[in-house]
């Protein structure tokens, strides 16, 4: 049971370190509402402001791959390897996280 506890919390951590901003103009756009005022954007601003426009753990947008080889990106390793925000950006469906955000 002990075990199974640390496993979640360890889990949580590692899930919630993963969304971050890496924008360093953020705060400005969540001012200007440019985190959700239009929906198409919403995957490009939880790719660069995930923490401040609020995406953690949320979908953003239309779950879609936006790269053509996106076969390639998974078979080369990349669905397990890179940035999470990445994966969901670039090719969730490929990565099947669709159902897992970051």
């Amino acid at each position: 049971m002990l075990k199974s506890l640390i496993f979640l919390l360890i889990s949580l951590i590692c899930v919630h370190s993963q969304c971050r901003d890496l924008h360093p103009y953020c705060e400005l756009f969540e001012t200007l509402d440019l985190c959700t005022a239009v929906a198409a954007q919403q995957p490009v601003m939880k790719y660069n402001c995930a923490k401040t426009c609020g995406f953690c753990g949320k979908k953003a947008g239309s779950c879609v791959d936006r790269l053509s080889n996106c076969p390639d990106y998974k078979a080369s390793g990349l669905c397990e390897t890179d940035d999470k925000l990445r994966i969901e950006y670039a090719c969730p469906l490929a990565c099947n996280v669709c159902d897992t955000p970051v």
